[in-house]
C-alpha cells in the first residue's frame, strides 16, 4: 500500500495536481484519537433508517437482507404498520445500538491504536462479523498500526 500511496502522491506533484483530495494523505489521520472522543463514528445505530419494499424499518441499509447476504438474520427496528420500536425485540435491538460508543465497541488495543484518528468502522458490518453490533471488527488480524 505504501508504494501505491507513493507512486500516487509523485503523480500529482509531478502533474501539478497538489490541490486534489486524497484522504489517504490527511495528516491528522494518522495520529491517536483523544481518549474522551467515545462518539460512535458509524450512523448505523439508528441515525441513517431505511425501509423497504414491504415496509420494515432498519437502522441503517446494511442491516438490510441484501446488504448482510442470506446467512445473516436481518435487523429491524420497526414496520410501517405498527411504528418504531413496536416489539420487545425491536425495542432490545434500540437499547443494544444507543448504548454503542467507541469505547463499549472497542478493545483496549484498538482504542488506543496509534492511527486511530483515521479509522472509520460500520456498526452493521459488526453485526454481520459477530451477530452483535456492539462489538468491534478490525480488517487488520492483530491491528493496532498493523503489527
Amino acid at each position: 500500500m505504501y508504494g501505491q500511496l507513493k507512486r500516487c502522491g509523485d503523480y500529482l506533484l509531478e502533474n501539478g495536481l497538489e490541490d486534489a483530495y486524497i484522504s489517504m494523505f490527511e495528516e491528522h489521520f494518522f495520529r491517536p484519537k483523544d481518549p474522551k472522543d467515545v462518539q460512535n463514528w458509524c450512523g448505523g445505530t439508528g441515525d441513517m433508517l431505511s425501509v423497504d419494499y414491504t415496509g420494515n424499518i432498519y437502522p441503517c441499509i446494511r442491516y438490510m437482507p441484501n446488504s448482510l447476504g442470506p446467512d445473516i438474520p436481518p435487523l429491524t427496528i420497526g414496520h410501517v404498520d405498527h411504528g418504531l420500536l413496536g416489539t420487545k425485540g425491536e425495542q432490545d435491538c434500540a437499547q443494544c445500538l444507543q448504548r454503542i460508543d467507541r469505547r463499549t465497541q472497542s478493545t483496549d488495543q484498538c482504542f488506543s491504536c496509534p492511527i486511530g484518528e483515521g479509522c472509520a468502522w460500520c456498526s452493521a458490518y459488526n453485526y454481520q462479523v459477530f451477530g452483535t453490533a456492539d462489538r468491534r471488527a478490525s480488517l487488520f488480524a492483530g491491528c493496532a498500526a498493523f503489527p
